[in-house]
């Protein structure tokens, strides 16, 4: 999959914190996209390493199964930074993607979308990057409040920030612990959990994430250094 370079990634902290207000002008959060094909992300690092894997899976939604699974190695050159994920994973990331023959109808990343401090977490950054929708689905809260949603699955409550809406605690599976889910760009936020629930069967997260938190840490261990 090809798309155009947005910035250089070789930044201070300042300049981290300035592209994000800036960037988050960009994103459109509205849209009900169709979607089929859905590329699945996630990192996976080591600790006392600067070394960084990235995984995509492509999972087709009608089919419910992977169709295409692409790994990828390199180093990171920013800190772990709560905040800032996007600047230590964002090089991986883009550069599994880089590996797809498909083009995905949307992305789903395993870290927030418009719920974040200044707006543009690792969802909203890349899907401006990619120019392609997609969602954030994080397994624990950034920012933002909301009340515990019933324990039956599907049940969901509105994410807050002051009076702005930021995404939905949804309850994936009966009993088990909510997601956050939050849009990142070019996809509503109500929209953003019905495709998340979607993709959610036996397993509290969304497959296309789950298969790619497997892939990566399959890889990592395939590939970490002796």
């Amino acid at each position: 999959m090809k798309f155009e370079k947005l910035h250089d990634w070789n930044l201070s902290l300042h300049e981290a914190a300035e592209l994000q207000v800036n960037l988050r002008e960009k994103l459109i959060i509205f849209g009900n996209p169709e979607v089929r094909y859905i590329a699945g992300i996630d990192c996976s690092t080591q600790k006392d390493s600067d070394q960084i894997w990235a995984a995509a899976v492509v999972y087709d939604l009608n089919e419910q199964k992977a169709i295409e699974v692409k790994t990828f190695q390199t180093v990171a050159t920013f800190p772990y930074i709560s905040g800032y994920l996007c600047f230590r994973e964002g090089p991986a990331v883009l550069g599994v993607i880089s590996k797809l023959s498909a083009t995905p109808d949307i992305f789903m990343f395993d870290g927030h979308g418009i719920a974040h401090p200044r707006g543009l977490g690792i969802a909203s950054h890349l899907g401006l990057w990619l120019g392609r929708p997609s969602i954030g689905c994080a397994k624990s809260r950034l920012i933002g409040n909301a009340p515990e949603p019933a324990q039956k699955k599907g049940s969901f409550q509105a994410i807050y920030l002051k009076e702005k809406q930021l995404g939905i605690l949804l309850r994936t599976k009966d009993g088990i612990n909510p997601i956050w889910v939050s849009p990142g760009h070019l996809i509503g936020i109500n929209e953003s959990a019905n495709i998340v629930l979607r993709c959610c069967n036996k397993y509290r997260i969304p497959e296309p994430t789950r298969l790619a938190h497997f892939e990566v840490n399959n890889f990592r261990k395939k590939k970490k250094p002796s």
